[in-house]
C-alpha cells in the first residue's frame, strides 16, 4: 500500500527565492525545479526492504545558486498476508 505525503511549503530570502528538489524519484517524489514547496506525492516502495533516500533542496535567487540542504525520507514495507 502506498502512502500519500502532503505538500510542504519552503521559503527563504530574498523575496522570490525558488528551490530545486532532487533525489526521490524512485520513491515517488519527482525531481522539480523552480518550486516553492516540496510537492505532494505518493510514497512507494517496490522493493523487499526498507529504503531511505536523501533528498537535496537547492535555493536559487537573482540568478545565483544558494545553499543546499538535504534530508532523508525512509519508506518502509507494508507486509500483506
Amino acid at each position: 500500500m502506498d502512502t500519500e505525503v502532503d505538500a510542504e511549503a519552503i521559503s527563504g530570502t530574498p523575496t522570490g527565492v525558488t528551490f530545486d528538489i532532487s533525489g526521490g524519484a524512485d520513491i515517488g517524489l519527482a525531481d522539480a525545479t523552480g518550486v516553492t514547496c516540496v510537492p505532494a506525492f505518493t510514497a512507494t516502495n517496490n522493493t523487499n526492504a526498507v529504503i531511505t533516500r536523501t533528498i537535496t533542496i537547492t535555493s536559487n535567487a537573482n540568478g545565483c545558486t544558494g545553499a543546499t540542504k538535504t534530508f532523508d525520507i525512509t519508506v518502509k514495507l507494508l507486509m500483506s498476508l
